[in-house]
């Protein structure tokens, strides 16, 4: 009888764990994410640009830019911040500009003044002037990074919850990318921003840099 009761025991014992294993691989297996790679061309890389900036993706608008990136301000901008002229943007106070954007947090102008949350973006033109190109020794910002740089056309326009205001940048733009490998993929990262003056908007006289600006 004992030996039968310590028999039974066991087999219960076993029982239960093997109840309890099989409770452990009951629940949904979660895949592995696919690592992200990058773009493996400078118009995949403008496209991927333009639609984070669409979407108001921040994940994706961080993940095209380089560690090194950097927007150069114009002089405009600077003084009207009393920065000094040839401040630029690094790469976290991009991303952290943006981020702040997005969310729909209220914008700070140069006079200390609160401007309205940006609710969408609408990017009406994006166009490459030229082929890209090798950045020339003589460059005035990045001359001394190995990678490439076109100049682009630009028209966004950025409109509160209630379209009824929005600051209109019709700007011409340096865009800067360098070669990388990530995750076994060669492809190419932007690394700088170089904004040059075109025009005044019929609705707020801004450039790129400005409206960058009210949002860091």
């Amino acid at each position: 009888m004992r030996t039968q009761r310590t028999l039974l025991i066991l087999v219960s014992l076993l029982l239960l764990l093997t109840l309890a294993a099989c409770g452990e691989d009951d629940g949904p297996v979660e895949p592995t994410p696919e690592p992200w790679t990058p773009p493996t061309s400078t118009a995949e890389l403008l496209n991927g640009f333009t639609t984070a900036l669409v979407e108001m993706n921040i994940v994706e608008l961080s993940r095209l830019l380089h560690d090194d990136f950097e927007m150069v301000l114009l002089s405009e901008t600077c003084e009207a911040w009393e920065w000094p002229v040839g401040t630029r943007l690094d790469r976290t106070q991009f991303v952290d500009l943006h981020e702040n954007m997005f969310s729909g947090q209220a914008g700070t102008d140069s006079r200390g003044s609160s401007v309205h949350p940006v609710a969408s973006i609408i990017v009406d033109l994006f166009e490459a002037q030229d082929i890209w190109k090798d950045i020339e020794a003589d460059d005035p910002w990045f001359a001394d990074v190995a990678g490439g740089f076109a100049p682009y056309r630009v028209n966004l326009q950025f409109f509160n919850a209630e379209r009824s205001h929005k600051y209109e940048v019709q700007q011409r733009v340096h865009l800067y990318a360098v070669p990388v490998t990530i995750a076994g993929v060669d492809g190419f990262q932007l690394i700088g921003l170089g904004p040059l003056p075109l025009g005044k908007s019929a609705t707020d006289e801004a450039s790129w840099c400005t409206v960058c600006a009210l949002y860091l």
